[in-house]
């Protein structure tokens, strides 16, 4: 009996920018204007040695950096796009260590890069009535961890193009479950960092320099009435056990709304709003190297943009 082909997923989240003000802009009111200020910006980044994006997660080592970043111009349909092929890079990676199929170790120093020029984004130019934003459509191939591409393009769009993500507000959350009877999914996710760790032995006090205990706990769900949903939203009782909870609501529509709580004096919170689209591609094109060929990834995003306009054709 022969082994069935192994199959990996390509997943493509899509993000909205902030809109881009018509009155004083970088990128103009046409979508050619959009497409070449753009081009000028990454054209300057490119060539600006002393300008360097970076950025680390709070409380780790290791920093995420944008090395460069080429550019191609393609069309979807009539529509003009560019498509951003990003070298981005992992530094500070004091623990660990490289080893070869020859068996040769090369120790990771703390100004060595981990580097991978294969962070693929499109960007799609947007005009609606006064409105100007970007579709940001994120290719995360299944070479790379989960999020990482996205993370590199909310940092493009932050620190380089200054149109971040757009973040989504607690109206728009609520007002969003509520006009879906049923949610089809919804994911928690709550973590807590305790600096009292009573279980270290009493002879071992004396030398206690440092103990911490990170607790975790997840739980998903599906088809569950939108009042629910609510209440799971509104309900801060896990801040008697938990630090941080983060609630993902998977939408009929593929939209995926995601809000992280964290807790301190008082209940921080942030909202995003994303579309989640996937598609397939055999062991062979993945070892391969074709999800890197641009043609493949633009013929590709092609169906997703398709599936998203249809759910979307009064934008």
């Amino acid at each position: 009996m022969k082994n069935k082909p192994k199959e990996y997923i390509v997943k493509v989240p899509i993000y909205t920018s902030e809109n881009i003000n018509n009155d004083n802009t970088l990128f103009g009111t046409t979508y050619d204007g959009m497409i070449q200020s753009a081009k000028d910006v990454i054209d300057r980044y490119n060539t600006d040695y002393a300008w360097h994006v970076t950025s680390d997660k709070r409380a780790k080592t290791s920093v995420t950096g944008i090395n460069r970043i080429d550019y191609t111009d393609c069309k979807i349909g009539r529509d003009k796009c560019l498509l951003f092929q990003a070298t981005a890079y992992k530094t500070k990676l004091i623990d660990g260590y490289y080893e070869g199929e020859d068996s040769k170790v090369i120790i990771f120093k703390e100004n060595d890069k981990l580097c991978s020029d294969t962070h693929f984004i499109l960007l799609y130019p947007n005009i609606f009535h006064d409105v100007v934003y970007w579709r940001i459509f994120v290719y995360e191939d299944p070479s790379k961890t989960n999020d990482e591409v996205t993370r590199v393009a909310k940092l493009i769009m932050k620190d380089v193009l200054k149109c971040p993500i757009r973040s989504i507000k607690e109206e728009r959350l609520l007002s969003d479950l509520t006009s879906q009877k049923l949610i089809c999914g919804m994911e928690i996710a709550f973590t807590s960092i305790d600096d009292n760790d009573d279980e270290t032995p009493p002879y071992l006090l004396e030398y206690l320099v440092d103990s911490k205990v990170k607790k975790e706990k997840k739980i998903k769900l599906e088809n569950i009435p939108s009042e629910d949903c609510i209440k799971t939203y509104q309900d801060i009782g896990f801040t008697h056990s938990y630090n941080k909870r983060q609630i993902k609501y998977l939408l009929n529509n593929k939209r995926e709304l995601t809000v992280i709580q964290e807790f301190r004096e008082n209940v921080i919170q942030t909202f995003e709003d994303s579309f989640n689209y996937s598609f397939g591609v055999s062991e062979s094109e993945l070892k391969e190297g074709k999800i890197f060929d641009k043609g493949y990834i633009i013929d590709h995003i092609k169906g997703v943009i398709a599936n998203f306009m249809s759910l979307n054709s009064d934008n």
